[in-house]
């Protein structure tokens, strides 16, 4: 499926998990949700804190709009929204960034209160009677993103992962029609997983000792690292903790426990071979003849 060409997510009937699916349009960064923290761990900086970034993608052709996770980004980013601009524009325009990034830094996130208000579809409708609306809020003039990737479904949080407060912009994890409606959208916007073969973004895995896990964080450069950082493809088919590996632990616990209930049988039905304390006068008297 990886190998697979991707299909345009606006011209699909019937949308399916984890199909491989494209998509081009703008960024409206100022519509933008972290969801987490969800610790990474980086080359020459070791286990980081920070957040997937989800990002509407609006495509003027179609008057319609899906949501991106364009992958992981630093756990700084949520303070400074003016990151989130620049970081993709940078590579796909020329000019002047710094000024780019320090106009964009200026711009505050819009209120919570306000994302819920519709401001296009994502270029259908169930009735058929609705137009699309007229598009984002008025923004400068952004570049054209081909974006590819993989459908990706609500997670499923477990009882320690506390719940969501999209009032306050608050996601620990994915919700997609829930991070829809916040920023506006219909409650069935697909979301895209944003994947990418670039070696740089595969996850990073501990092997070896403390020491040379050290020696290998020195001679890396963080510096070298583009963020966000979108899932690779290869680790969409990677176990990072391998089937032999839960066959082996079930064996040697299994083993462990066959052994401990030995041992208690024995314990059990055994008795303790302990001396005996007789009176030595009285045995004495006892082997004397008459």
């Amino acid at each position: 499926m990886l190998e697979s060409p991707a299909q345009n997510v606006f011209e699909l009937e019937d949308l399916k998990e984890t199909q491989k699916v494209c998509a081009s349009g703008r960024f409206v960064h100022s519509r933008s949700i972290f969801v987490g923290p969800r610790p990474r761990s980086l080359p020459g900086l070791g286990i980081q804190n920070g957040y997937f970034l989800i990002t509407p993608l609006y495509d003027p052709t179609r008057k319609g709009a899906v949501l991106v996770n364009r992958g992981w980004v630093p756990a700084s980013w949520n303070e400074d929204i003016g990151k989130v601009e620049a970081a993709w524009d940078a590579g796909a325009q020329s000019g002047n960034l710094e000024a780019e990034a320090q106009q964009a830094s200026s711009n505050s996130r819009v209120e919570p209160q306000k994302q819920k208000q519709g401001w296009f579809s994502w270029g259908r409708s169930k009735s058929g009677n609705e137009q699309p609306q007229a598009g984002p809020p008025a923004a400068k003039e952004k570049p054209t993103v081909h974006v590819v990737g993989m459908l990706q479904q609500s997670e499923q949080p477990s009882a320690v992962i506390p719940d969501n407060v999209p009032d306050n912009l608050e996601f620990h994890w994915i919700d997609v029609p829930t991070l829809a409606r916040t920023v506006g959208l219909p409650a069935d916007t697909p979301l895209i997983q944003r994947i990418s073969d670039d070696p740089a973004s595969q996850q990073q895995l501990h092997k070896g000792s403390p020491v040379q896990q050290a020696r290998e964080a020195a001679s890396s450069s963080p510096n070298s690292l583009v963020f966000p950082i979108p899932k690779n493809s290869a680790d969409l088919v990677t176990y990072y903790t391998m089937p032999n590996d839960h066959l082996i632990y079930c064996g040697i616990w299994s083993s462990l426990c066959v052994v401990l209930g030995l041992m208690a049988r024995h314990a059990i039905r055994t008795p303790p071979k302990t001396y005996r304390m007789v009176d030595q006068q009285a045995a004495w008297n006892s082997t004397r003849p008459s």
